[in-house]
């Protein structure tokens, strides 16, 4: 029937907003989630969904400077790699995340909105501090998905893989997914993956 409650979306409206920070394009992304729970997975021990009708708001960082890194550690194929996704190393990431927690609780207090607030219940409106508010996103972040860059695509030292998608160094060795971003796009990597791979199976059909 296309309607329904299984026929809803989790995320329901989201937003791309210019902040201070980054002038001239969208900073961070917040988007309304019908669920209300201390972890969003609703999978994490002594977390999970809450007791009572709720929504909440997401808020993430579109182009974070800090950088992750996954490395091998066996010759295994099967065995897992390690990884540091090092979340918020860099101020401007503590700073675009401090900033999109206020423009979350603006939105929320406008009075369109107001109605439909019983209150705030994570942070909690008594956490107003820099520190306090830090100490939150550290502790509750997590990812959004949309992995990227692990194989860059450049023409610089640290590329690895050339503009025609080529790994450097290797003969007949390509790599066509959203690794290959050596940037951020401002939203859902979906699309950008899709251009990725209709171009790659462009340049394989048609060799040079």
């Amino acid at each position: 029937t296309r309607k329904g409650f299984m026929a809803t979306p989790s995320a329901t409206a989201h937003a791309n907003v210019q902040t201070a920070l980054e002038p001239g394009r969208a900073g961070v992304k917040i988007q309304v989630h019908h669920l209300s729970g201390a972890d969003r997975y609703a999978n994490t021990k002594g977390f999970g969904l809450d007791p009572f009708p709720g929504f909440a708001i997401g808020f993430f960082q579109l182009r974070p400077a800090s950088r992750g890194s996954i490395h091998i550690t066996s010759t295994d194929p099967s065995a897992d790699p390690v990884i540091n996704p090092n979340y918020l190393a860099e101020e401007t990431d503590r700073s675009h995340m401090l900033e999109a927690l206020r423009l979350v609780r603006k939105v929320m207090s406008q009075d369109a909105i107001k109605p439909y607030v019983d209150r705030e219940t994570r942070p909690g409106p008594a956490v107003t501090d820099d520190a306090g508010l830090l100490e939150y996103v550290k502790t509750s972040g997590q990812t959004s998905w949309h992995p990227i860059g692990t194989c860059k695509m450049g023409v610089d030292d640290r590329a690895v893989v050339t503009p025609d998608l080529r790994v450097r160094g290797l003969e007949a060795l390509r790599v066509v997914d959203s690794s290959i971003m050596p940037t951020m796009p401002s939203s859902n990597t979906n699309v950008a993956s899709i251009m990725i791979g209709e171009k790659g199976a462009d340049l394989i059909l048609t060799p040079r």
